[in-house]
């Protein structure tokens, strides 16, 4: 399972989160991740209003203290989650 694979800890956090609350926030921070911060796309493609994803990243950021907004943060998850994906 995902947080069995993740070595980042806020990725863990957000993936035991999300197993607990039956939540999809790990799929809402890679798809951001994926689409670039467009947000519009990203909230096209997980089928939510743009505020909507908005909350969730304030959810995310609340749960795990990510800063979606450091450059240095954003590309580490972002290969973080790709690895645990490739792993599957």
């Amino acid at each position: 399972e995902l947080q069995k694979l993740a070595t980042n800890p806020a990725l863990e956090k957000l993936a035991t989160y999300d197993r607990e609350n039956q939540t999809n926030l790990m799929e809402t921070l890679e798809t951001v991740l994926d689409y670039e911060d467009q947000l519009t796309k990203a909230a096209k493609k997980l089928h939510c209003h743009v505020n909507t994803l908005n909350y969730r990243l304030k959810r995310i950021k609340d749960i795990t203290m990510i800063d979606i907004k450091n450059p240095v943060q954003k590309i580490g998850l972002y290969f973080d989650i790709k690895l645990v994906r490739k792993k599957h």
